[in-house]
């Protein structure tokens, strides 16, 4: 990797760091714990598309290691990696899909981050009586989609980086 690109992804990298820290501090929901704005999701897709899935593959899994190492520990680092993946291989495949906008792409994403967080917190729960709370989470992971997917739009029209790919 050029060193100029390393540079700019790490920059990108604080930047969701920061946006995670950032949302943990922001109430979104407060009797309906999981329910984030999912901010860092934005840079994703902007990664993703302007630099290729596995710059935006390797982002993903050092901010699941690094919020995990500074803020919420193995457990919440379990959720986060479960949900990351599911997130990252829906929304690289659904990239690749013709008209699909940044906003489709990143609901989807927001979606199946929380499918892949059930999915865990099924496992560990040994029940599946959580999946009851999933609607909440659907329509959540939809608004927040569409909001961080416009994020995404304009960062992809502001921020160019020559020579991404």
């Amino acid at each position: 990797m050029k060193t100029r690109k390393l540079a700019i992804l790490a920059i990108f990298m604080a930047l969701m760091l920061v946006l995670g820290y950032i949302e943990s501090l922001i109430p979104v929901a407060p009797a309906f714990p999981g329910v984030k704005l999912g901010l860092a999701n934005s840079v994703l897709v902007y990664i993703l598309l302007m630099f290729g899935w596995k710059e935006a593959l390797l982002l993903m899994f050092l901010k699941v290691v690094l919020s995990g190492l500074l803020f919420s520990g193995i457990s919440g680092m379990l959720y986060a990696l479960s949900g990351g993946l599911l997130s990252m291989m829906a929304m690289i495949v659904i990239c690749r899909v013709k008209g699909i906008s940044e906003v489709g792409i990143s609901v989807t994403g927001a979606v199946m981050h929380n499918v892949g967080q059930m999915l865990i917190a099924i496992l560990v729960g040994g029940t599946v009586g959580m999946a009851a709370y999933f609607p909440l989470l659907f329509v959540a992971a939809i608004i927040m989609g569409v909001a961080t997917g416009f994020i995404a739009k304009i960062l992809l029209k502001v921020v160019r980086y020559k020579n991404a790919h």
